[in-house]
């Protein structure tokens, strides 16, 4: 002014709408930045036209970067990303990118990753085009840490190729009891030709006999399981052996949700064990004859040398036939102790010296009263026939 005052002008703005637009766009930023940090999945833009780069925080968490130690907005976020790489998926990456930006192509990768920290990762990394008037302005995309999901689905596939390759008829089948999934092995061992013929058919169809039907029900009933072995029978009418592990599946609350089954074909090891069993019978056959025979062959003898003793008018001939009358009757009844044992390998040594002692004793034609017999013995002894006769032997 000319009196040389100062004279202030102002204006006054209403930005209440700027300012709730600002804190709309700030929240809207951080339930984003939320959501993509549960999700574990960051989002990143590149602009064509600025030659810039925008990363969401996530994105650099997934990285391990720190925002501050990278040039804002800078194309140095490419570089170092395509650092954390392999190397041989690196040209694979960059030559996506450059498609993108040049030729409008999206792409969608899963790749192995390694942090700037040194954490290994799997991450799927996406790419969409911006256009506009027909040219690539800009490129969004995703990267998202699928870890546990490809371990979820390296455990899943180890799961089906054991489940898969087992030489047991592996089986599942649904609350209704439906089969949902069988191997290989469950295909042939039942004689069918490929999985259509028998997915989706209850698993009572495969379950021939009632009775076994009711057996492995009723225990599945009663304890949530049941292992044993049953007679079952294949698409041609064959039967088989069969030993079998089957569960209840079940849910985190306890519902169950389906069943599951293990069947290994025994028939070959229950026809080789029925040999063995029927060789072993042959056997024990032949020793019990064997043992038969030669007790009364040793009778036999026996007899003829009393026959000899009694036709002879020489004591002391008679003496010697009747001790070699009485070392053969010891002998004798070893075999008939084995005749009546279960076990051909043992002698039952305390019943042995008993019978033994009592048969002598007798023999030598003792007056009652005269002479008492007393036989002290220790518990159960056994003893195979080469150690029973030298003992009889002495005995006697």
């Amino acid at each position: 002014m000319a009196d040389g005052s100062i004279t202030w002008y102002g204006f006054n703005t209403d930005i209440t709408d700027r300012k709730r637009v600002e804190d709309a766009l700030r929240a809207s930023e951080e339930l984003l930045n939320a959501t993509q940090h549960l999700t574990k999945v960051g989002g990143w833009e590149w602009n064509v036209e600025t030659q810039t780069m925008y990363w969401t925080e996530e994105t650099y968490l997934i990285h391990d970067f720190v925002p501050s130690e990278m040039v804002p907005g800078s194309a140095e976020h490419i570089g170092r990303s395509l650092e954390c790489y392999a190397p041989e998926d690196r040209p694979l990456i960059r030559a996506a990118f450059q498609r993108c930006v040049e030729e409008g192509q999206a792409y969608d990768f899963d790749f192995p990753f390694t942090t700037g920290k040194g954490r290994r990762l799997w991450i799927q990394t996406t790419a969409q085009p911006v256009l506009e008037s027909g040219r690539v302005i800009r490129v969004i995309g995703n990267i998202m840490d699928i870890t546990e999901r490809k371990r979820a689905e390296q455990e899943l596939l180890l799961k089906n190729l054991i489940f898969e390759a087992s030489i047991t008829a592996n089986s599942i089948a649904d609350i209704k009891g439906i089969l949902t999934h069988a191997n290989s092995s469950f295909i042939r061992m039942w004689g069918y030709e490929n999985k259509e013929e028998v997915i989706g058919k209850p698993i009572s169809d495969f379950l021939k006999f009632e009775h076994e039907t009711r057996k492995i029900i009723t225990a599945l009933n009663e304890n949530n399981e049941w292992t044993g072995e049953y007679t079952d029978l294949r698409r041609d009418g064959t039967t088989f052996n069969a030993y079998t592990q089957a569960t209840i599946v079940m849910d985190e609350s306890g519902n169950t949700i389906g069943y599951q089954s293990t069947v290994l074909d025994i028939t070959e090891r229950k026809q080789a064990e029925e040999r063995i069993h029927a060789s072993l019978r042959e056997k024990e056959l032949l020793l019990l004859e064997v043992h038969h025979r030669t007790k009364n062959n040793m009778q036999v003898i026996s007899g003829l040398l009393d026959l000899q003793a009694r036709s002879s008018g020489n004591p002391e001939l008679i003496e010697r036939l009747n001790e070699s009358q009485s070392r053969i009757r010891s002998m004798a009844l070893i075999h008939e102790k084995l005749y009546g044992s279960k076990d051909f390998a043992r002698v039952d040594l305390v019943g042995y010296v008993r019978s033994l002692s009592q048969e002598l004793f007798q023999s030598c034609k003792i007056n009652p009263g005269e002479i008492d017999l007393i036989v002290q013995t220790d518990g159960d002894v056994y003893v195979d026939i080469n150690k029973a006769i030298p003992c009889g032997l002495i005995l006697n």
